[in-house]
Order: structure tokens, then sequence, then C-alpha cells
């Protein structure tokens, strides 16, 4: 399984469509308006019904807003969400403590939404390690969890500047990618163009690409036995198209089941896994 944040691959289908929302939502600026003073002689002016219940409101959620910020902060969640192996029970042990603080902290308008992700990573734990890709997979689509991740990312990007998974709604690797380059036949058509001639192509049987905002992870697989060598060239002929479209992204080069070929990221060179 290549590195990739947690939160954002449970909710894979859903990132790139919750970013683009809460950067619109975060990034509007209030028309300018202006105002009349009123005479000397008006009467003094009185707050309508209701103004001070609206004040206080406003400031209890300004306040469950920045005890959120700090709960993630503090919780390490944004480096965990990162670093997390969710095939290893004490990184994944790790990383639900902080999810818990999280949760904890989490304002009313999003507890339902930070429950279901932690309901859902607490099942996964559950789960025998071999056994947590392939449960992990079949969340993708998860119409509860697409929603409850668009909520948290919405709410998190507009209240602390970020989201979980580091998105900032403001450039980044986002702006990087071209979402409709991001194709297994734009790969092929890359390589065939680029790499005309050359039958290590051919014997490619399996192309896999998943995007998930600004990052891309390439997989790629054939049923020839194929040496690390051999793994590593397809590696860098791939790394040439990927790193062309983002700066945040990750290669697998397999044989049969087991990588023989990886990049870890753009600043990372293809090696043998």
């Amino acid at each position: 399984m290549t590195d990739r944040s947690w939160l954002r691959w449970l909710a894979l289908a859903a990132a790139g469509t919750a970013l683009a929302a809460a950067g619109c939502s975060s990034s509007e600026t209030p028309e300018a308006s202006t105002t009349t003073a009123a005479p000397a002689t008006s009467a003094p002016a009185t707050s309508a019904p209701g103004d001070d219940d609206a004040d206080d409101a406003d400031a209890d959620g300004d306040e469950a807003a920045s005890a959120y910020c700090e709960a993630i902060d503090e919780s390490r969640l944004r480096e965990l969400d990162e670093e997390v192996d969710p095939t290893d029970d004490a990184s994944l042990d790790a990383y639900l403590e902080a999810v818990a603080v999280v949760v904890a902290a989490a304002p009313d308008e999003l507890a339902d939404d930070w429950e279901t992700v932690q309901a859902t990573v607490e099942d996964i734990a559950a789960i025998d390690a071999a056994d947590r890709e392939d449960a992990m997979l079949e969340l993708i689509g998860d119409e509860e969890l697409i929603a409850a991740q668009e909520a948290i990312d919405d709410y998190t990007l507009d209240a602390c500047g970020e989201t979980i998974g580091g998105d900032t709604g403001s450039g980044g690797t986002d702006d990087t990618m071209d979402d409709e380059g991001a194709t297994t036949d734009a790969l092929q058509a890359y390589l065939d163009q680029n790499y005309e001639g050359e039958t290590w192509i051919e014997d490619i049987s399996s192309w896999s690409i998943v995007t998930m905002g600004g990052s891309i992870d390439v997989e790629v697989g054939t049923s020839e036995a194929w040496t690390a060598e051999q793994g590593i060239t397809a590696c860098e002929a791939i790394a040439g198209w990927l790193f062309g479209l983002t700066d945040d992204g990750s290669i697998t080069v397999s044989a049969g089941d087991a990588p023989i070929a990886t990049q870890a990221s753009s600043a990372d060179a293809c090696e043998a896994a």
C-alpha cells in the first residue's frame, strides 16, 4: 500500500470535491459597504431583540472552533494521519488515540461526522492486519463516509486554515495537477509516444491510478518475471509523466503480486523494492 493520508484515503472519492467546495466558501471576500452617520439628534441605537443571544452564540461557536483546532494540533493528528501504517497495530492504535482526542473536542455540528470516521477506523483495526487493505478498498464510495469527510474538510479548512490532510485551499499541490490528465489512458499514450518500440510496455498487464486532490498514486503490474532493474526502468518512465502533473504522488511497479520497484515522492528516486 502506498503512503497516503489515512483520512483522505478513506474518503478517496470525496477528497477533491470537499477541498474545492471548502476553498470556494472560505476565499470569498465580502463586498465593501458604506454607512452614513445619523444626525446628533437621532435617538440612541438600541439592540434588536435577540441580538445579545446571537452574539453569545457566535462567541460560543468561535470558542468551540478554537478548542477543536487546538485538539488537532495537540494530538498531532495531521502528522499521524500522514504517517499511520494501517497494517501495524501500534501505529494504528496511536492514530486512534489522536482521533479520540479530536472527537472529544469536535463541535456539535461535526460530532456525528467524526464518530462515523472513528467507528470506521475502529472497525478496520478490529480486522486481522493482513486483511485491512482489502477492507479499506471496500470503503471507497461509501456514501456516509464520504459525506462525513466532506463535512470535516469543509469545517476544518474554514476554522483551522487547513484540512486534516494538510490542504489549505490556496495553492499547493492541488493547483499543480491536471485532474483530467490523470488517467490510465493518458499514461499509456505518454509511454507509447515517448518509449515507442520498448518491449517492456507490452509486458504490463495491469494499470491503477488513484487520485486524491493533488496526489496521484500509480501502480502497474506485470505477469512477466521482471528483474528489479526492469522495474526501475518502467518506474523512471512513469515518473516523467506523473511528476509532470503533480509534485505529490508515488509509483509502484509489481511483478506478479510482489513490488519490485517504487518511487515514494517526486523528491525520491526510483529504487528496488
